[in-house]
């Protein structure tokens, strides 16, 4: 599930082409907060892939971000 960052994160590719569209993130609604230690997480569910094209999308991009991963190690020789 999609969380809010307060710096977002950029892909190696040069990040999300909605992110250079727009300045700043619109205003989350966060529905739930958690606490981890020292870390809070807040869930925001406008921030959430609803139809069957935005959960590919998303789908899509950890997969590709899986195998960015696995093909790095591999080139480095480490074991995957």
């Amino acid at each position: 599930m999609p969380v809010l960052q307060i710096q977002p994160h950029i892909t190696p590719n040069g990040g999300d082409a909605n992110m250079k569209k727009r300045k700043s993130l619109p205003v989350p609604n966060i529905v739930k907060t958690y606490k981890f230690g020292n870390s809070t997480v807040h869930i925001a569910d406008n921030f959430v892939a609803k139809t069957p094209d935005d959960i590919k999308k998303v789908l899509d991009r950890y997969h590709a971000a899986g195998w960015a991963i696995i093909e790095e190690l591999i080139a480095k020789g480490e074991p995957v």
